[in-house]
């Protein structure tokens, strides 16, 4: 990071790609600013608690802070000044009145206008033995528990992510070391771009069509993501990813070294290149191998549910120790074994299978999965951990209009593992409605797949209940749900990456029952 820029402002900064960025650079010395029109007074304090500046509207004149006390002319720059910089993101569309000025501005050497990948590579300008993950499930949870291990292991890392992992207070670190830790974003082709090279990728799934195409264009990004390492770790259980690798180990061109990760349920012959793990007796659990060794170095267990974060996990420790085995990140004193304890104690990320508390002697958990696929993993991550006389009780929250439109049926194959379920109006994330296309898409599916008693995974009937779009505020839906339907015993799954998060905390913020 270059300490000559001392300015930075954010149009959009409470996006969930902009905050961690803005409280990064908060940590890191920068004289924050930006704008967002969704910001409440209480996210708000939050920066300008710190000495940020928020402007709660967008205007041309907000980026006039970057030039307060550094010159008078904001259409040129001083000879003895360096320019600050503007950050956007892909959501910000190129006739966006602050995006439009901070490219006036930057055509005349004022300021420098970065997409946030740009400015994310610049917060590890300093670090080059940084990490990344990629993957269109699982992304923050696991470039977080890469920090953690980091962290563990006495680097002192940079971590940034996409979420709030619950052991750093300010959601990022700013660390003094060579190493970090952050997460890449596929969905507008920016992760790219990304400067580090020790890189880990979890999966490919059918998501952003929109930017892409079509499923064979995304599948090509990624593997020039994957070729633009120096060290990737790819997920052998992900068709596209074994494809992905084998091709491009079987080229000719000089592409990262690459190795694999794989979690099974039965055992398995040990694997050259890949780190193997193995589930025991129907549990989330597993024994690790290293490549090509028949001998386990200990087992793994992680505090969350599910043997998807498992499985992340396992891809997390293979990168790591593969990186110091081939001296791409120096850690004295390795053990290998000191990973999986850590791995063992981390504490989780908000938002991804979170444990909020028990209400009318139920848990109850939030989680951001808004895809079929997440949806499908959190799920039987509850059944694994459940008792068998449990109901499931799902809350789940449709978010965008065009994910809606193209999943509806995935979507109801994946929620029909739930005993009761309850449909939030759907979210738009700001997409123009479509015609036809809103919570009821789903609901309707489920009864076609299921005439009569809509049968769960678990044998029972799927109590299928919808809320209509009206003015009812979430924490009223959720006072609603609890009221009438909750039980001892039961554990309460929330789902969804809109508002449905900020209803169900409020919701028991006014129950005032402790965790």
């Amino acid at each position: 990071m270059n300490p000559n820029h001392r300015r930075v402002f954010f149009i959009g900064i409470g996006g969930s790609g902009m905050e961690p960025l803005a409280r990064f650079a908060l940590l890191a010395g920068y004289e924050v600013s930006g704008s967002d029109s969704g910001l409440n007074p209480a996210r708000v304090a939050t920066f300008t608690d710190r000495g940020a500046a928020i402007y709660r509207t967008h205007a041309a004149e907000n980026l006039n802070v970057l030039f307060s006390t550094q010159t008078s002319s904001p259409g040129g720059v001083s000879p003895d000044v360096t320019p600050g910089i503007v950050v956007y993101s892909s959501a910000i569309p190129v006739d966006h009145v602050e995006r439009r000025r901070a490219q006036e501005l930057a055509e005349s050497g004022a300021v420098r206008l970065l997409h946030r990948m740009e400015f994310l590579n610049e917060c590890f300008a300093d670090v080059p033995e940084a990490v990344c993950v990629a993957g269109t499930h699982g992304k923050t949870s696991s470039s977080s528990m890469a920090g953690w291990v980091l962290l563990g292991l006495g680097l002192d890392p940079h971590v940034i992510v996409g979420g709030k992992p619950l052991y750093l207070p300010d959601g990022v670190r700013y660390g003094g070391g060579r190493t970090g830790a952050c997460e890449t974003d596929e969905s507008d082709g920016s992760f790219l771009n990304a400067r580090p090279t020790l890189r880990l990728v979890l999966n490919v799934d059918h998501d952003h069509l929109e930017h892409y195409g079509d499923f064979a264009g995304l599948c090509a990004a990624f593997a020039r993501f994957v070729a633009a390492g120096r060290l990737c770790v790819l997920n052998a259980g992900d068709a596209q990813l074994a494809r992905i690798g084998r091709e491009l180990m079987d080229s000719p061109a000089d592409t990262a070294e690459i190795f694999y990760y794989r979690t099974y349920i039965e055992p398995t012959a040990p694997e050259a290149r890949t780190y193997t793990g193995i589930f025991a007796d129907g549990s989330d659990r597993m024994q690790v191998y290293l490549p090509g060794e028949s001998q386990t170095i200990g087992a793994l267990q992680l505090r969350m549910p599910g043997r998807h974060f498992a499985g992340n996990a396992l891809g997390v420790f293979a990168l790591i120790d593969r990186a110091v085995r081939l001296d791409l990140l120096r850690c004295p004193d390795y053990r290998p074994e000191r990973v999986l304890e850590l791995l063992a104690q981390f504490p989780g990320v908000e938002r991804r299978m979170e444990y909020l508390g028990e209400r009318q002697g139920a848990a109850v958990y939030d989680d951001y999965g808004h895809h079929p696929t997440e949806i499908r993993a959190v799920l039987a991550a509850c059944r694994v951990r459940m008792n068998d006389a449990a109901r499931l009780i799902v809350v789940f929250q449709p978010h965008r209009y065009t994910r809606t439109r193209a999943l509806f049926r995935e979507f109801a194959e994946a929620l029909s593992a739930a005993d009761v379920l309850f449909l939030l109006p759907l979210y738009s994330a700001g997409e123009t409605e479509i015609a036809g296309v809103d919570s009821g898409s789903i609901a309707r599916e489920i009864k076609i797949r299921n005439p009569g008693d809509t049968q769960t995974d678990a044998g029972g009937p799927v109590d299928v209940h919808l809320f209509a779009p009206t003015g009812q505020s979430r924490a009223d839906m959720f006072r609603d749900i609890f009221a009438g339907h909750v039980q001892p015993g039961d554990l309460v799954v929330c789902l969804g990456a809109g508002d449905i998060s900020a209803g169900i905390r409020e919701y028991l913020a006014a129950t005032e029952e402790t965790k």
